[in-house]
């Protein structure tokens, strides 16, 4: 959107997604007050970091923000002459009322691999998310899950990755 020409287009889009940000928004502020969970997931650099209401969503109580890097989630694109999958970088922010969900999407490229930058067509792939953020996902909100259920501050896994087990931090 940036490398696009101002016109009228143009300005519409934006009017109309920062009337969805408000929206979304009001629906966050729903589920906080029923005692409900939210994620909000935007890239990194995206403009969409930047309204009034989203800034204001971000510093309640009980919100965290967590930078992540989807090649940490097994993130891939097409290599420069498409003959196999390389990681793609994908720096992502997530939003959520959730500590355990925060905990688990962010994860930030330790830079042990290359990346295979988003271009020429390839972003498309980054548009569904990778098995490995959803599981994340799952996982931070089965944990959430356990510890309101059981009045919990916080669930760790103890163990070697095969062998976990969940474990009372209070």
């Amino acid at each position: 959107q940036s490398l696009s020409p101002d016109s009228d287009h143009k300005a519409r889009q934006l009017a109309d997604g920062i009337k969805h940000m408000k929206f979304v928004v009001r629906l966050y502020e729903k589920q906080v007050q029923a005692g409900r969970l939210f994620i909000h997931e935007n890239p990194a650099h995206a403009k969409s970091w930047a309204p009034p209401c989203i800034n204001k969503m971000a510093r309640e109580a009980g919100v965290h923000i967590v930078d992540a890097d989807q090649c940490m989630f097994g993130l891939k694109t097409w290599a420069e002459k498409r003959l196999k999958l390389v990681p793609a970088k994908q720096p992502t922010i997530f939003m959520t009322n959730s500590r355990a969900i925060a905990k688990e999407l962010g994860r930030r490229c330790a830079g042990l691999h290359a990346h295979q930058p988003l271009l020429d067509g390839r972003a498309k792939s980054a548009a569904r998310y990778p098995g490995g953020l959803c599981k994340a996902m799952c996982r931070g909100l089965a944990k959430e899950k356990m510890q309101q259920t059981l009045h919990m501050i916080a669930v760790m896994e103890v163990g070697d990755g095969a062998h976990r087990r969940n474990v009372d931090l209070e």
